[in-house]
């Protein structure tokens, strides 16, 4: 209910609205000769004046609201009209941003499948039907969430889905997702090119920016909720290695990474190794038809590959260590040299920040050194959303301001 004053800064404001406001001061000022007046509006909810006090009788916008005046003149029809435009907005203004999520998240989760085009639709509306249907949190808080976007892609035999929205929400459809993935997948008959550690290789929760700046402590709380899940699913439990703002010491994935068999031979066997005291959550035993899962709260990871017309891996691999931060290579960046289609190799790349190194900068410094072994640069792509175009889909959906 709006305070007095409210209502009053409302009521000088619509005053000043030429739109609708205008429509209704004319209609109420051509009916003088009613009591009751029924004016039509696809923007107010149902709203009744009493004793020129309004109070809400209805929820929810409607094409009529029913106003009752005292007949005296036009101008008090007209002054009770705008009265009650103006209640109406402060009452539909506050109930949105009530449940507006303020907070959003992002997760990006990762599944070791590109090439059974069933599985992966059905993944795809599992993701979306659980996403705009995810039950509230136990507290009253704004929540919900959106399948932003996926991507699948065969030869690297993996896909990925972007899931945004409230923390609690976000966090019950990435495990929903997961689970539904290890029910169908056998990781030990897995074939690919790309590195993975599980059939669930990889789930990654991004903070979004708001107005208050960037949440990663809520990013944090997501993944830890997600890895809970997937630590006690089914009963028997998915080993799960934390890593980023989810982690006490706050390790990279890289560095996780490196404490499995991902960055070994083993990582495209589909063998996976894991050292026992990497495991933050769930058995210490890794099931090789199920893997592990690497989850964890970092700032939205631009993926960026780079396919080279070679099959020459060294050349490749020349490329990524030149863009490679840790091997002396620009800030914020993870590259790898993988095989793709046709046998070309191509660099693959996480641009952690890609703001402060952005894929143009990548690609001029890897086709340099192409270009030195007379290779050509035969494509260059990313893989799913900025947080700016993440932020606009949740907009378009009515989820954030």
């Amino acid at each position: 209910r709006p305070t007095d004053r409210a209502t009053a800064e409302l009521r000088t404001c619509v005053l000043f609205t030429a739109g609708d406001t205008e429509v209704l001061v004319e209609r109420a000022a051509s009916s003088s000769s009613r009591t009751n007046l029924l004016v039509e509006s696809v923007q107010l909810p149902p709203l009744q004046l009493v004793t020129d006090r309004p109070r809400c009788v209805g929820e929810g916008a409607i094409e009529r609201f029913a106003v009752a005046v005292p007949l005296r003149h036009p101008i008090a029809i007209a002054r009770s009209l705008l009265r009650v435009s103006a209640v109406s907005a402060i009452m539909a203004a506050s109930t949105a941003a009530a449940t507006l999520i303020t907070r959003p998240v992002a997760a990006v989760v990762y599944v070791s499948e590109g090439r059974n085009s069933k599985l992966i639709a059905a993944l795809m509306e599992l993701a979306r039907d659980t996403a705009a249907t995810a039950p509230p949190p136990a507290e009253a808080a704004p929540h919900g969430a959106r399948l932003v976007t996926w991507f699948s892609d065969e030869h690297y035999n993996r896909c990925s889905f972007v899931i945004a929205g409230s923390g609690p929400s976000v966090a019950h459809t990435a495990v929903a997702l997961a689970s539904s993935a290890l029910e169908q997948i056998d990781l030990s008959s897995h074939s690919s090119s790309h590195p993975r550690i599980g059939v669930v290789d990889h789930i990654s929760i991004a903070p979004l920016a708001d107005e208050g700046g960037v949440h990663l402590e809520e990013a944090a709380a997501t993944a830890l909720s997600v890895g809970e899940g997937l630590s006690g699913m089914g009963g028997v439990g998915l080993p799960v290695l934390l890593y980023g703002a989810a982690h006490p010491e706050g390790r990279t994935l890289a560095q996780t990474r490196r404490l499995t068999s991902y960055f070994t031979k083993d990582g495209c066997s589909g063998d996976t190794a894991v050292e026992p005291t990497a495991i933050d959550l769930g058995p210490k035993e890794v099931d090789p038809s199920r893997g592990v899962c690497c989850c964890g709260a970092v700032a939205l990871v631009l993926n960026y590959n780079i396919r080279l017309a070679t099959t020459d891996k060294k050349v490749a691999a020349a490329a990524a260590k030149a863009v490679r931060t840790r091997s002396g290579g620009p800030p914020f960046v993870e590259a790898l040299a993988l095989e793709h289609k046709s046998g070309n190799y191509e660099v693959a790349c996480n641009l952690l920040s890609p703001a402060q190194t952005p894929p143009s900068l990548v690609l001029e410094m890897v086709r340099a050194v192409a270009s030195e072994a007379g290779v050509e640069v035969e494509e260059d792509y990313t893989i799913g959303f900025t947080a700016t175009e993440v932020l606009q889909q949740l907009r378009d959906e009515g989820l954030i301001r």
